[in-house]
């Protein structure tokens, strides 16, 4: 049954103010390069080139581009581009990367992708007070015996040579070879001489399920190796219970809560859940560093904060009370009384308000000396319901993309509010209205992909401990290059896309201001044709199927300074001028855009001439307004 909207009734309820999107701390107007130009009207173009299917059909100074069917130009000057090659993961190359290439005026780029170094071996436990990989003493040659053997996978991972990318290999690694002939049982290819962190991971058919371990590697010829597993009796095997207390003060055991353990600052830790009794079994493995045993609740009905239970003095710490009391107690209490607490978003439409449905609510905060978060979602009458313990929260507000209203957060406390029920209006998003234009012409460009991305953090820091930090705005353009959006204030990174068959350039600007209304105008650059071969550098042999992606070059510090190109899903995505496939005979060719020259606007480490370290690429100053 459909409900007409109406306010929560008063009595129990309360007007919260809504803080808006504006990002404090991030990046500014200013620091991208303005220009205002002359938006020249005019009818569509169609294509950027002249339709063709070999060179002989092209002008002089280009070529054809087999990958969209249209002349486009070589490169007018020496340009440098950063590339990754991913060959296809059925042959036995892995992918490599070839940072700051110069490509001449030729646009050729033929590459070669040397074969990888194999590291084979076995992966098993070292027996009872030996070494293992990574410490200190001579490695066992060989298991002691059939139930040290162990199978699952191998997971290995370096810090790629572009800034924000990595290489990464893995190979299944198989149990005991009941043949008895001791062969290798995985084999992992690597590039040489790169530093990488290697992860084993039990298979899930083990008897008792071990945490991963992690070990570094760098090897620079192929190489048989086992990896020497720490020996059964070095993992720290804990029982307990998980416990709060009852309304008469008795314990209750918790069912179905999440006991998670982590030894020092090691990223890898174990979990587990406890039983009908609340009774728990974890595996720690060894290690230095503080313990931290984390509790939460994990599939349990019961509502109680998270908490964690420390051992400063390590591993020793809890062994010493572990072997005093073999049963880890562990009472998650003072449990705050819980509230049901209902929201309703709405937004002022010049004094007429707005029910604002199917907005995400998030509730990140403290209670009861620990954390805890919940959500929920608001209903056709902006209105949304949820359990939160009593204790002080961020409450964030994340509207649908197509919603007029702007993603907002604000403070709820539950510990000096009495109310159930809360008003939360949120800020109309901001308009932002452009055209797409050839640069050379003035002319429209129909059907681009205009996106606009942000990720909220300076804004919305709640949304990030929740993980709901990212948004995507897009829209295409229109047979006159114009585009319209709403958007939540902030900072933006912008990619326009135009239609592959113009054979017009992908562009990306990494940081705009877009905290109030703006018309925001793009000039594309015309492109320029980058074309070559992918063999295998051991035989020549031509490699399909391959993946090639050309990076705008920068620097890591230029990466560091500019928050899209940092910890965002869509970093490499900005950074990447062309990609593209080879086909049957290792052909490629890409359109890029034609970069500014002599380092105007691109130092020649990559780095920004606006002098505030950030990345521009060098392209066409956007048309901000």
């Amino acid at each position: 049954m459909r409900r007409a909207f109406v306010l929560l009734l008063a009595g129990s309820l309360l007007a919260l103010a809504a803080c808006g999107g504006t990002a404090g701390d991030e990046q500014g107007a200013s620091d991208v390069p303005i220009s205002v130009q002359d938006a020249a009207g005019g009818v569509p173009s169609g294509t950027g080139g002249q339709a063709c299917q070999s060179d002989s059909d092209c002008p002089s100074g280009t070529g054809c581009s087999s990958s969209v069917g249209v002349c486009v130009a070589f490169p007018p000057w020496s340009t440098i581009f950063s590339v990754q090659v991913d060959p296809d993961p059925a042959g036995t190359l892995v992918g490599d990367q070839f940072a700051d290439l110069l490509i001449d005026t030729t646009g050729a780029l033929d590459l070669s992708l040397a074969a990888p170094v194999t590291v084979q071996g076995r992966v098993f436990h070292a027996p009872t007070g030996g070494a293992w990989t990574g410490s200190n003493g001579a490695l066992p040659s060989s298991p002691a015996s059939d139930a040290d053997v162990a199978e699952g996978r191998l997971v290995a991972v370096a810090t790629g040579r572009i800034p924000g990318t990595q290489f990464r290999s893995d190979a299944q690694v198989l149990g005991l070879d009941v043949s008895g002939t001791n062969a290798p049982r995985f084999s992992l290819r690597l590039l040489p001489n790169l530093a990488y962190q290697v992860t084993f991971i039990p298979g899930a058919g083990a008897v008792e399920t071990l945490p991963p371990f992690s070990f570094p590697m760098q090897v620079g010829a192929d190489l048989t190796s086992d990896v020497v597993l720490p020996p059964d009796s070095a993992y720290l095997r804990l029982q307990g219970v998980v416990r709060q207390v009852g309304d008469q003060g008795q314990p209750i055991p918790i069912a179905g809560a999440q006991v998670a353990g982590r030894v020092g600052s090691d990223a890898i830790g174990t979990s587990t859940l406890t039983d009908a009794q609340g009774v728990f079994a974890l595996i720690l493995p060894p290690g230095t560093g503080t313990v931290d045993i984390t509790v939460s609740a994990g599939r349990s009905p019961l509502l109680f904060p998270t908490r964690h239970f420390l051992w400063d003095g390590g591993l020793d710490a809890i062994k010493a009370e572990y072997a005093t009391n073999p049963f880890l107690t562990l009472d998650v209490d003072p449990v705050p009384a819980v509230r049901t607490v209902s929201v309703q978003i709405f937004g002022d439409d010049k004094g007429a308000v707005k029910a604002v449905p199917m907005a995400q609510v998030t509730a990140v905060g403290t209670a009861g000396n620990g954390d805890f978060t919940a959500s929920t979602s608001t209903d056709a009458s902006g209105v949304g319901t949820m359990d939160l313990l009593e204790g002080t929260y961020t409450l964030a507000v994340t509207p649908p993309s197509e919603s007029p209203w702007a993603a907002s957060q604000t403070t709820l406390d539950l510990l000096t509010q009495d109310s159930k029920a809360f008003l939360i209006p949120l800020s109309a998003r901001v308009p932002v209205a452009g055209r797409v234009l050839r640069a050379s012409t003035g002319l429209p460009v129909a059907g681009a992909v205009v996106s606009l991305m942000t990720n909220r953090q300076a804004a919305m820091s709640s949304v990030a401990q929740a993980g709901a930090t990212e948004a995507v705005f897009e829209a295409t353009t229109a047979l006159d290059g114009s585009y319209s959006l709403n958007i939540d204030p902030g900072s933006y990174a912008l990619a326009v896309t135009p239609p592959a068959h113009t054979g017009f350039p992908r562009v990306a600007y990494p940081s705009i201001d877009l905290t109030t209304a703006h018309t925001l105008g793009v000039s594309l650059p015309e492109g320029a044709l980058i074309r070559g071969r992918i063999r295998a550098a051991a035989d020549g042999t031509p490699l399909a199927s391959t993946t090639i992606r050309l990076f705008f070059p920068i620097s890591l510090t230029t990466a560091q300074n500019t928050w899209s190109l940092g910890d965002t899903s869509f970093a490499s995505t900005l950074q990447t001028a062309a990609e593209g496939r080879t086909d049957a005979e290792g052909l490629f060719d890409l359109v890029v855009p034609v970069v500014a020259k002599d380092g105007q606007g691109v130092n020649p480490d990559g780095t920004s001439t606006n002098d505030k370290g950030l990345a521009d690429f060098g392209l066409p100053a956007i048309d901000l307004q």
